[in-house]
């Protein structure tokens, strides 16, 4: 469903990435937010044990000069191959992490993704209607129950912004991790 022309001059355009999102204005292109620096053609691994009902997310911080926005799409980097099904959850969130507002919840609607080595992948919400003006953004997608990885969320080598990326695994040892990224060791 589509807004009606004169109201899309009140949103602006939001596109989240598991390490990269994009805003705009809605007739102009899409700006990037972004925690990481991975392309197409990184290089990459990707975690191997997430099972059903785990997920990975990633805090986002609107820019001031977007008011309100729409949230056009998910963009994130999926594999090694094969495909899986993830729900996606958006939050607001306030400077000490706390859920403060539900943004979008994908509930029964699940997405399935392709796994991809060299390519991103995108999970279209443009016929959600997913409109916000909270600052402050948690991105989440969990993968469905019964869908164990791979394919999961990738990992590159290149640093990461610290506090950003949040994971809920299962570590080689049997332990539980449900941290920061950088705390995974």
């Amino acid at each position: 469903m589509r807004l009606h022309p004169r109201l899309q001059a009140a949103f602006r355009t939001l596109t989240l990435a598991g390490v990269a999102c994009a805003l705009a204005p809605i007739p102009a292109e899409a700006r990037i937010l972004r925690n990481d620096s991975a392309e197409p053609g990184s290089e990459i691994g990707f975690y191997p044990r997430l099972q059903g009902g785990q997920h990975f997310a990633t805090i986002l911080d609107v820019p001031d000069d977007l008011p309100d926005y729409r949230v056009c799409a998910v963009v994130v980097w999926i594999g090694p191959n094969d495909f899986n099904v993830f729900t996606v959850d958006i939050f607001g969130i306030d400077a000490d992490d706390m859920l403060t507002s539900d943004i979008y919840r994908s509930d029964l609607d699940a997405f399935q993704v392709f796994g991809s080595q060299n390519a991103l992948n995108e999970i279209d919400l443009r016929d959600y209607r997913v409109t916000s003006n909270e600052r402050r953004i948690l991105l989440r997608m969990t993968h469905a129950e019964g869908f164990d990885a791979p394919p999961t969320i990738a990992f590159d080598g290149d640093g990461i912004t610290p506090h950003r990326n949040r994971i809920s695994a299962l570590l080689r040892d049997g332990s539980y991790l449900n941290d920061f990224t950088e705390n995974l060791i």
